[in-house]
């Protein structure tokens, strides 16, 4: 907030030049966007036009790639132990209605995520910043992010403040354990593929479940893995994404919780997003 009868604000970023970003509308308020900055990171700084005592600044401002995190419990974070990411310059973030550095819980309802640990992998092979932005709900099935419910709305608030390179999908557990049919699965995965891509113009990256053999309720992942690639196969806004149909959680046999688990699905996602995106 900036005194009203000031008229220009100028900022740059990483000690580039100068640029007039925002003219008052007369409230005091202002809001505006740098343009054709690359990806990095550096300090933003932010200053009236004429008065250089009213500039202030923002350290560590990251360019980089920003992951959507949506589905069910395991997309929250599971773990027994919180995981931290690691990088000698670069600093991961989060954006969970403010930005902050990333921490577990990376979700405010979660535990232990393999997220920091897809940052490491991420940001030791493009060394660009990465950020996180949480959106699962644990135990809800996929009827629940259909364009319009709440789900939705809730995760399209989110990206279109931050942006998004993809929407990393792990659900289905629900579906799972009510049996439902592969085409049903598969026609709301699409749905919500099309809107995904009509809203933030990018792409869903579903993961295949991992084995629930060992819960006693007669679970059928193998029902939603077919439906998963099968919209992969054959919708081009769905990612083929890493596979879990060969592992069974060791502790509960649904959740990712061991430290050795949560680093296993940071790489197979790590594996997944190369291929898509930088190999």
């Amino acid at each position: 907030m900036f005194p009203a009868e000031v008229a220009d604000v100028e900022a740059r970023w990483n000690g580039g030049a100068w640029e007039t970003i925002a003219t008052s509308g007369g409230d005091g308020s202002y809001s505006g966007a740098l343009s054709g900055k690359s990806q990095g990171q550096g300090t933003l700084e932010v200053r009236l036009v004429g008065k250089p005592y009213t500039s202030t600044f923002a350290e560590y401002v990251g360019i980089g790639d920003i992951f959507v995190l949506a589905g069910q419990s395991n997309s929250e974070g599971y773990g027994t132990n919180n995981q931290v990411y690691s990088h000698a310059t670069l600093k991961a973030t989060k954006y969970t209605g403010v930005w902050a550095e990333l921490t577990d819980p990376t979700d405010p309802d979660g535990l232990g995520s393999p997220w920091p640990l897809l940052a490491t992998h991420i940001m030791a092979d493009q060394n660009v910043p990465v950020a996180f932005v949480p959106c699962g709900i644990t135990t809800v099935g996929i009827t629940t992010w259909q364009p319009g419910q709440a789900n939705y709305v809730a995760m399209k608030a989110k990206v279109d403040i931050t942006g998004a390179k993809v929407v990393l999908w792990h659900q289905g557990e629900r579906e799972a354990k009510d049996n439902m049919l592969q085409p049903a699965y598969n026609a709301y995965l699409d749905t919500l593929a099309n809107e995904i891509m009509a809203d933030f113009g990018v792409k869903i990256m579903p993961c295949k479940l991992e084995d629930l053999s060992q819960l006693d309720t007669g679970y059928n992942e193998a029902v939603v893995n077919a439906a998963i690639a099968e919209a992969g196969g054959d919708n081009a806004n769905v990612l083929t994404g890493p596979d879990f149909s060969d592992i069974t959680p060791s502790v509960d046999g649904v959740h990712f919780k061991t430290d050795g688990e949560l680093e296993m699905a940071a790489e197979r996602w790590w594996a997944a997003l190369d291929a898509a995106f930088y190999t």
